[in-house]
């Protein structure tokens, strides 16, 4: 018995950006799942959303699967949710490629901007690229290759953001 909240239609500045070529026409691959009898809260969604997890006994996770505008109009209009989160993961952004442009994963490139309030607001995020979220398996060598010109700048976007955690396949530490 799961509350269900209609969050924002479109991005914090840009237009919407469909994804039908990547998602499918019903947004989850065309995977179609058992019709719901629950009704989405649309009044206020936001702010019941914020009181339902101010209302949590224990610390939340709160998991991000497609663009972060909803999150990130959460993190800056109420910034002590933090004390009810314990961790944000995000599937999110890309490594090697990306699914909406060559190198763009469609999570981030759909609101930049609320991707950007969340990596400088989020006090313990990490992100799940479109490689893990999609089990891309690459040879070890393959992986070795693709991974070491990588390594050096998630190292330095890491001393920038020490509280963003990457999450990715190769499993090598950062």
């Amino acid at each position: 018995d799961i509350d269900v909240y209609r969050g924002t239609d479109k991005p914090l500045i840009r237009p919407f950006l469909d994804s039908t070529a990547f998602h499918g026409e019903n947004g989850l691959g065309n995977v179609y799942l058992s019709p719901s009898d629950k009704t989405p809260i649309v009044h206020d969604s936001l702010y019941q959303v914020y009181q339902k997890i101010m209302k949590c006994e224990t610390r939340v996770k709160f998991v991000a699967i497609g663009p972060l505008t909803n999150l990130a109009l959460l993190l800056k209009f109420f910034p002590n949710i933090q004390d009810n989160i314990s961790e944000i993961i995000v599937m999110g952004g890309s490594e090697y490629f990306g699914n909406i442009t060559l190198t763009a994963e469609y999570n981030i490139y759909c609101d930049p901007e609320a991707a950007k309030i969340v990596i400088e607001t989020a006090k313990n995020c990490t992100f799940i690229t479109t490689e893990s979220a999609c089990l891309l398996y690459t040879s070890d060598a393959a992986d070795d290759l693709l991974c070491a010109d990588l390594l050096v700048l998630r190292i330095n976007y890491q001393q920038l953001y020490p509280s963003i955690t990457f999450q990715t396949h190769t499993n090598i530490p950062v």
